[in-house]
């Protein structure tokens, strides 16, 4: 989900767009998963061979998740978004 948050947010920033309002429940489940420390998990990773490696291992505190989710939110709240 946040991969796809973080395609909305560069198709948005190179077409100078606002964010889509039906991308807010998204947002909202993505505001939802950050840990009370600040930081979000890193959700259940694939097995088998990839493109790059993850952060951390599933469940713990991921610097790359909190990068993009902080990213992603930051922008949507810099936006005037409509209410769905």
């Amino acid at each position: 989900m946040l991969r796809v948050l973080e395609h909305l947010r560069r198709a948005g920033l190179h077409h100078g767009t606002a964010p889509d309002p039906r991308a807010a429940g998204a947002v909202d489940r993505s505001r939802a998963g950050r840990q009370p420390d600040g930081r979000w998990s890193q959700g259940p990773v694939r097995p088998g061979a990839g493109w790059s490696g993850t952060d951390a291992p599933a469940g713990e505190p991921s610097r790359g998740v909190t990068l993009g989710a902080m990213r992603v939110l930051t922008w949507w709240d810099a936006a005037v978004v409509p209410a769905r």
